[in-house]
């Protein structure tokens, strides 16, 4: 069923004009912001007092099917107010081996590496529960596995476009849902 329906997806979004892509990116980001504002800097949120401090798992968008958050200012504007001077060193990106789901880990631009505290995952769908349907090597369900199983506290974003969302039940018992799923239409949390 996965496989099916990756590649039904593949297509829809291999298919995206680099014009619209790049629009429904905006629009996810525009609605990933408002989030994060409105879930971290206003009200009496617990996560407020500890933004200085917290690191952040962001993927490189290396491919035409993943939210580019790249070429969104207001995003790289957000992530320098919420984290400070020298935010750029508490971003963390991934690094695997091809092939071997165990080996994901996430360093920043100094070569550290730590297990983040948010993650920003890109995903091809994803359904209203937060299950992510991803390009089907386990790397992040592995990952996210792992810090459950070490009891780490993270929190995760799923960054996809709205006609990846669907509606089939795919979750198998190893997948982890993500806390929250930001399209260019709507927000689902789980």
């Amino acid at each position: 069923m996965k496989d099916t329906l990756r590649k039904d997806l593949l297509e829809k979004l291999v298919n995206l004009s680099d014009g619209e892509k790049r629009q429904r990116s905006s629009q996810v980001l525009d609605h990933c912001v408002q989030y994060l504002y409105s879930q971290f800097f206003q009200g009496n949120s617990t996560l407020k007092s500890q933004w200085k401090k917290i690191t952040i798992g962001l993927y490189h968008p290396l491919v035409k099917t993943e939210v580019d958050w790249t070429k969104h200012s207001g995003f790289e504007t957000v992530l320098s107010e919420f984290l400070g001077d020298g935010w750029r060193e508490s971003i963390y990106y991934p690094a695997y081996e091809p092939n071997d789901a165990q080996s994901l880990h996430f360093h920043n631009a100094s070569g550290n590496v730590l297990d983040p505290d948010l993650f920003f995952v890109p995903g091809l769908g994803f359904t209203k529960k937060g299950f992510r349907l991803g390009r089907g090597k386990g790397y992040y369900d592995y990952y996210f596995q792992q810090l459950l199983k070490n009891q780490k506290s993270f929190f995760t974003v799923g960054l996809g476009f709205q006609l990846g969302l669907v509606n089939e039940n795919f979750e198998e018992e190893f997948d982890i849902p993500m806390d929250v799923v930001i399209t260019e239409k709507e927000m689902y949390k789980k």
